[in-house]
């Protein structure tokens, strides 16, 4: 284990060191002709934006930050909601095969990959130029245990047997923040929880600007026996279990012999602070469905 994460960690150095020389500012743009993807350095930090070309007509502005990085230290996760992702492991401490559906920088991968050596990672990705970046940009190195597929994540998860994965990871946005409304369906959770052990978790990131926002939330809590939210400073993610029905006090417990026995980089039993069961009626009495979208 020891040896793996020695020179894994080497690996991704190696991947980042031509981003050590440059000078601040931006780094790359890739252009489709209908968006940007910028990537910016500001000292040891890269960070991953999304720009509009037809915003740019009338005045310059970049998206807020889809991913970043401390070149420094790369297995610290900067985000908030990227740390809060790998809480996952409170319901699947040993997981043996993980789907990340919305890969972009391949920030929560990366942990995953290094810290879990016999770990099997999913992915899909839209944006193919994400997906260079996240090669270029951010040490992400693919191989048989990380394989990124360019596909729609609905469609490409469907492609894989019942029962398959023990974690699900979404984070899916468009480039100007949107959420898309055909992830978050009662019936893509239920193709999800098809596609989940039987004691396995899927976690989603959300925003509370969307204005489907609590049907959003409704829908995911209906679709699994036990929810979770994590809610702090504008961030919100949702747990969603069928098996784990934890109190507070034993979620937390069990963040801190992870904590203990991984040693992460960035904070992680601290979130779990901000962890509490939730349920559909807390937020609407309606939920979305494919035909209703």
């Amino acid at each position: 284990m020891k040896n793996w994460n020695s020179e894994n960690l080497t690996r991704i150095r190696k991947a980042l060191l031509w981003v050590y020389s440059k000078p601040d500012g931006i780094i790359a743009n890739h252009s489709d002709g209908i968006e940007n993807l910028i990537v910016i350095k500001d000292k040891n930090i890269i960070s991953l934006h999304f720009m509009d070309t037809k915003v740019l007509q009338i005045k310059t502005k970049i998206s807020d930050t889809m991913s970043s990085i401390d070149i420094t230290k790369p297995l610290h996760l900067l985000a908030k909601y990227t740390q809060v992702m790998m809480l996952s492991l409170v319901f699947k401490p040993q997981p043996k095969r993980l789907y990340m559906l919305g890969f972009g920088g391949g920030r929560v991968p990366m942990i995953f990959h290094h810290y879990f050596p016999a770990l099997t990672i999913e992915a899909s990705e839209l944006s193919k130029d994400v997906l260079q970046l996240s090669e270029i940009c951010f040490g992400i190195i693919p191989n048989k245990r990380m394989t990124i597929s360019l596909q729609d994540g609905r469609e490409h998860l469907a492609t894989f047997p019942e029962k398959h994965f023990d974690i699900i990871l979404l984070d899916s946005f468009s480039g100007i923040g949107e959420h898309p409304n055909h992830l978050s369906t009662l019936e893509f959770y239920q193709l999800c929880q098809s596609r989940l052990s039987d004691d396995g978790v899927i976690v989603t990131n959300l925003v509370d600007n969307n204005p489907y926002f609590k049907q959003k939330v409704a829908t995911f809590c209906t679709a699994f026996k036990f929810s979770y939210q994590y809610k702090s400073q504008g961030t919100y993610l949702f747990f969603g279990s069928n098996t784990n029905n934890f109190s507070t006090a034993e979620f937390k417990q069990k963040t801190q012999q992870i904590a203990a026995q991984y040693k992460f980089e960035f904070p992680y039993s601290e979130n779990s602070e901000y962890i509490n069961p939730c349920n559909a009626e807390d937020f609407s009495n309606k939920i979305l469905r494919d035909n209703r979208i």
